[in-house]
């Protein structure tokens, strides 16, 4: 027996030997090559994977605007039960199958039985090429589900710009930057019905945030009559410019808006620079003040928008007279006010938006006896528009 335990005690120890011993160099950079090689082709396959699966499905976000439909035959769904159970197994029998197909509907996106969904891959690879061409046929009952209806169009009148806003037309131009300061040019005082080149002014104001404030300055277009009078003919003006001080003030509720203007100028010589209409005796607008508040109401989810304004105004016009006997140093004449006319009156203005792929709109306003009309229309959205302007005096003769 001592021989024996001595025996196997010899061979124990032979075989520890012979585990300690190290593989050759070269069975070990072979192994770790494999491993690597290994590890590489296990990365590969996860990142086909993750391009087939992206392949297979389509983003829920634009899934929304795909034809899609609910499938509501019975022999319809139950071949599409089994073409499911053929690929996934169990898969529980729900009422609920949902077709999803592309714009042209000549290739299948999604089809789902519950919660269970096959993508536009496994449907290509799955179903059948008759059971393929007969989802998309649709020639059996089905219940369509409307896509989300397009986001309404919002229109903000006083909306602050994102970066930069810019317009213009023939009646002036308007340059505000994202923080609210700007500038603008108007021709014209559309505020008592005078428009365009009618009062030979022209106003230059900075916009800071609610306030406006900038200088008067004449102009020479419509100073001069023409040889004929046409229908579109621009009539010679009767008031001659001035050159002074402009105030505004507008601020923003969420039904409405306050307003306020004033406007204070002079003609008190004659020269390079004045575009007098006679060179003896001239009209214009010595001050323009008006205070007044709109209310905004919309109708018809905010497609019909309405303005509904009032207030109270005032205007001056002054007659001057050249004094010819009476010299600047620059070599102009004295202008010499012996008349003033003022005006008071309310303000009565509403305006109409239609809101929509195309806007227009109206607006009609009474002051001292000036009826002002306007009417525009979008050609191109947020870009371009046509605009027409109107007025004439009402209830007197001139």
């Amino acid at each position: 027996m001592q021989h024996i335990v001595v025996g196997i005690t010899i061979i124990c120890l032979s075989a520890s030997v012979l585990y300690a011993q190290p593989a050759p160099s070269s069975e070990r950079d072979t192994t770790f090559a494999l491993l690597e090689k290994l590890n590489e082709k296990r990365i590969d396959r996860e990142r086909i994977n993750r391009m087939l699966g992206a392949m297979n499905r389509v983003d829920s976000v634009y899934e929304l605007y795909y034809p899609t439909w609910l499938v509501l035959d019975n022999d319809m769904k139950e071949r599409i039960y089994r073409a499911f159970i053929s690929r996934y197994g169990a898969c529980p029998r729900d009422p609920n199958v949902k077709i999803v197909s592309n714009g042209k509907k000549d290739r299948i996106v999604s089809v789902a039985v519950g919660t269970t969904v096959m993508g536009r891959l496994d449907a290509r690879t799955n179903l059948s090429q008759d059971l393929y061409h007969d989802i998309l046929v649709a020639n059996y009952p089905m219940r369509v589900i409307d896509p989300i209806p397009p986001p309404q169009r919002i229109y903000e009148e006083y909306k602050t710009p994102q970066f930069l806003g810019v317009s213009a037309s023939a009646f002036g131009a308007t340059l505000v930057f994202s923080n609210g300061w700007g500038l603008e040019v108007k021709m014209g005082n559309e505020e008592i019905g005078y428009h365009f080149w009618s009062t030979g002014n022209i106003r230059l104001r900075a916009i800071i945030d609610d306030v406006r404030i900038g200088i008067v300055g004449p102009i020479a277009l419509g100073g001069k009559s023409p040889d004929a009078i046409e229908p579109l003919t621009l009539r010679p003006r009767k008031l001659s410019g001035v050159k002074g001080i402009s105030l505004g003030y507008n601020h923003a509720f969420e039904f409405g808006d306050i307003n306020a203007e004033m406007s204070v100028g002079d003609l008190n010589r004659s020269g390079a620079g004045a575009n007098l209409v006679d060179p003896i005796y001239n009209y214009f607008l010595r001050s323009v003040a008006q205070a007044t508040y709109t209310n905004h109401q919309s109708l018809g989810d905010g497609k019909h928008r309405f303005k509904l304004t009032g207030g109270m105004g005032f205007h001056q016009i002054n007659l001057g007279e050249t004094q010819t006997d009476q010299f600047f140093g620059d070599g102009s004449m004295k202008i010499l006010s012996f008349q003033k006319n003022k005006f008071v009156s309310p303000i009565l203005r509403v305006e109409y938006t239609k809101v929509g792929d195309r806007m227009y709109g109206v607006g009609t306003q009474y002051y001292s006896s000036i009826l002002f009309v306007n009417a525009w229309a979008e050609v191109l959205k947020d870009f371009l528009f046509v605009d027409l302007k109107y007025y004439a005096p009402v209830f007197r003769s001139h």
